[in-house]
């Protein structure tokens, strides 16, 4: 059944009935071992979501998504951490650069959650800043290339087919911003993703094993409680 069309204003409910329809939302093989890239939105009062992305071939496959809420940043890494991927890129939207008011820096002033990373041993690579209408556009144009695993990924589905575009009564067009809403968090964890995957310069760079720290972010120096 075609689902994702229940909802007509869905930002991307064309785009996941093809997916539906072309076979590319089905029950993806669960290896730990294929070095996977790792993207966020970060929220404290909304949920920071993660997605877990493996390129396999032609395909970018979506493996794996989990939310969080009221975590700090170590709390964020080290949940990552535990989930067990083999993450060989962290990849973060541009407000990683926001200071970390809760964080100890030098000379009292509060370091960047990108700083505050790095002395957690996790160096994320922060996507460009692009408008939201652009975002949602790179989105869109990658989407042929993914492939979502059906159970792991379900509320990442759910979310996106959920994610709906406002109609403006006045201007009789949908708005530029769809609604602000808990399928968001989901939508822009993707669009994250999309904006800042870069393909690596040598195909062979993802059969390289990639180490997976196991580094206890809790046991370091003056890493937030």
């Amino acid at each position: 059944a075609l689902f994702y069309l229940a909802i007509p204003p869905s930002a991307f409910g064309d785009v996941l009935t093809r997916a539906e329809q072309e076979g590319r939302i089905l029950d993806l093989p669960q290896r730990e071992d294929v070095p996977s890239i790792v993207a966020f939105d970060l929220g404290l009062n909304d949920s920071t979501v993660a997605v877990w992305v493996q390129a396999r071939g032609e395909w970018l496959d979506i493996v794996d998504v989990e939310a969080w809420q009221n975590l700090t940043l170590a709390g964020i890494i080290q949940r990552v951490q535990q989930r067990g991927w083999t993450v060989r890129e962290w990849l973060a939207p541009h407000d990683l650069r926001q200071r970390d008011l809760s964080a100890e820096g030098y000379g009292g002033l509060a370091p960047t959650r990108e700083q505050v990373a790095q002395r957690l041993g996790v160096g994320f690579r922060v996507a460009p800043k692009l408008s939201l209408a652009e975002g949602l556009d790179a989105v869109r144009r990658m989407f042929s290339r993914l492939r979502f695993d059906l159970r792991r990924c379900a509320k990442l589905l759910e979310a996106l087919s959920q994610y709906q575009r406002v109609w403006d009564p006045q201007a009789r067009v949908y708005a530029e911003k769809p609604k602000h809403d808990w399928c968001s968090d989901y939508a822009d964890a993707l669009r994250t993703f999309a904006v800042g995957h870069r393909a690596p310069r040598d195909p062979a760079d993802v059969k390289k094993p990639t180490v997976i720290s196991k580094f206890d972010v809790f046991d370091h120096g003056r890493a937030p409680r």
